[in-house]
């Protein structure tokens, strides 16, 4: 998140140049020289903030959801998008060493995506997640932080794409300090542990019809909760792949609409849930920036059986 005075800004790298230069190595290309839209280090704006964490898909990495980072951080949220390293493809630690993937790469196919493994890298998230979140504490109480007294870390929200959307859900489950949560065509469990009373956000793309799937998680979700399925959309077009690679990944309309549609539902979802604001979105149907939206709401059944 900036402050408001941001006349001075060095916009950041997309990531860093470890990173970027061994990403282009494992796609066999060079890859171009990518900025954000964010500044470096610019303080932050006057708080305190709700937070909200980002969990990538697998091997993924933090930056590949950039276009929503900035989305709520310019809505004044404080985004923490957390990279799981050893399993996400490439991390480059503060001290310049590049840390890779030991499960392999979605870059190269290779990753071992049997249920051991993808069981395994959940349990190493929800660990990453609880220490970020100690980390948290101290960053807001200690002075020399940058972030003394600006974190609201009694409203915290959890999204994650894919098997971060399944990292979201197991996160709901026992982590009680995350009060809402956002999944982007998450990869879901046969069963949930408890059924989730905190507000949830399930984002499908890609199917003309709910599922299964769907159906099941709507009926373990007793808190408030909002499905929106997004047709002719693939699973890549939830990440930063739908301007990365403009034009080439489905979205069911245009890249800027894919991108306009996912801020717009993720932020008003958040509004509600953490800020008590933006109520609208519980009864309406599909947005003005994505008119194909197939939207269901609390109390609505999903599959045509009885919902709460």
């Amino acid at each position: 998140m900036i402050s408001t005075s941001s006349a001075l800004c060095t916009r950041a790298d997309y990531t860093s140049p470890q990173t970027w230069s061994y990403l282009g190595t494992l796609l066999g290309i060079s890859l171009p020289h990518v900025l954000t839209n964010s500044c470096r280090n610019t303080p932050i704006a006057g708080g305190p903030h709700a937070v909200v964490f980002l969990s990538h898909g697998f091997t993924g990495a933090s930056t590949d959801y950039t276009f929503l980072a900035e989305d709520l951080a310019s809505r004044g949220y404080v985004v923490v998008a957390i990279d799981h390293t050893y399993e996400a493809t490439a991390v480059t630690l503060p001290d310049g060493r590049l840390e890779k993937s030991v499960l392999g790469s979605h870059f190269t196919n290779d990753w071992h995506s049997d249920p051991g493994t993808l069981g395994f890298a959940v349990a190493v998230r929800l660990a990453d997640l609880r220490f970020v979140l100690d980390k948290l504490t101290g960053l807001n109480s200690r002075p020399d932080s940058g972030f003394t007294g600006s974190l609201d870390l009694s409203h915290i929200a959890i999204a994650g794409h894919s098997l971060g959307g399944l990292t979201v859900l197991r996160a709901l489950e026992s982590e009680p300090r995350f009060k809402a949560g956002v999944l982007l065509d998450a990869v879901v469990p046969p069963h949930l542990a408890v059924p989730l009373k905190q507000p949830v956000l399930n984002v499908v793309v890609g199917r003309d019809q709910w599922n299964e799937m769907d159906c099941r998680l709507w009926d373990a979700l007793v808190g408030p909760r909002l499905a929106v399925r997004l047709p002719g959309a693939e699973h890549i077009g939830l990440s930063d792949a739908v301007w990365l690679l403009k034009g080439k990944v489905k979205t069911g309309t245009t890249s800027d609409t894919m991108i306009a549609a996912t801020r717009e539902y993720i932020a008003t979802f958040l509004d509600s849930s953490l800020r008590g604001e933006a109520q609208g979105l519980v009864t309406g149907g599909p947005r003005p920036s994505y008119p194909r939206a197939v939207v269901a709401t609390q109390g609505q059944s999903l599959c045509g059986i009885s919902s709460k």
